[in-house]
C-alpha cells in the first residue's frame, strides 16, 4: 500500500472514530507506517508536528522510494513487469541533453548527425523475405524418420522395408 493509499485510508478511519487531537492522531498514523518510512521521517531535517506536516512528509517519502525502485527496475530491464515504472516517463535524454541535439541538427538515440532516432526503429523493422524452406528428399526424410526410432524399431523398419525391395 502506497502513503496516498495509507492516508486515505487512515482519514476515512480517523473522521469515523470522533478523535480530532493531533496528539493522538499522529500516534495511531505512525503505528500504521512501514518502520523505515516512521525513521525517514522522524530523522528528517524538520519533523513534522500536525497531522498534515506528518501525511505530506509520508507522501513525499514514499513517492520519491517509488519512483527510485521504477527508475532502478528500468535501469535493470525490468520496467516491462513493474508497474510502477509504467507511472514514469524515462527518457534517455534529459531536456537539457535533449535541446542541444536539436539545435545541431542530432539523432537522440545515436547522436550522430544526418537523420532521426525514428530511423533506428524503421532499420529494425525493414521487410525481409523468408527463406525458402529447403525441401528434403524422400531419402532425407526416411532418414529422419529412422533417426527418431529406437534401435530396435529402427531394425524391424529396416528389415521390412527390405523385404518390400527398398
Amino acid at each position: 500500500m502506497t502513503a496516498n493509499e495509507y492516508n486515505t485510508k487512515f482519514s476515512t478511519q480517523a473522521a469515523r472514530s470522533g478523535i480530532t487531537e493531533d496528539k493522538a492522531l499522529i500516534e495511531y498514523y505512525m503505528a500504521g507506517l512501514p518502520n523505515a518510512l516512521q525513521e525517514k521521517i522522524l530523522t528528517s531535517d524538520n519533523p513534522p508536528s500536525t497531522m498534515k506536516e506528518w501525511r505530506d512528509k509520508a507522501s513525499i517519502y514514499d513517492n520519491n522510494y517509488q519512483r527510485a525502485k521504477a527508475i532502478a527496475a528500468h535501469l535493470r530491464g525490468n520496467s516491462s513487469n513493474n508497474n510502477t515504472a509504467k507511472k514514469y516517463n524515462f527518457r534517455r535524454n534529459t531536456p537539457a541533453a535533449h535541446y542541444p541535439s536539436v539545435k545541431r541538427g542530432l539523432c537522440f538515440k545515436c547522436h550522430q548527425p544526418g537523420h532521426q532516432a525514428s530511423a533506428h526503429r524503421a532499420r529494425t523493422t525493414t521487410y525481409q523475405p523468408k527463406k525458402e524452406e529447403v525441401k528434403k528428399t524422400p531419402y532425407q526424410n526416411i532418414r529422419a524418420i529412422l533417426a527418431e526410432l529406437g534401435d530396435e524399431e529402427r531394425n524391424v523398419t529396416l528389415d521390412q522395408m527390405e523385404k518390400e525391395g527398398f
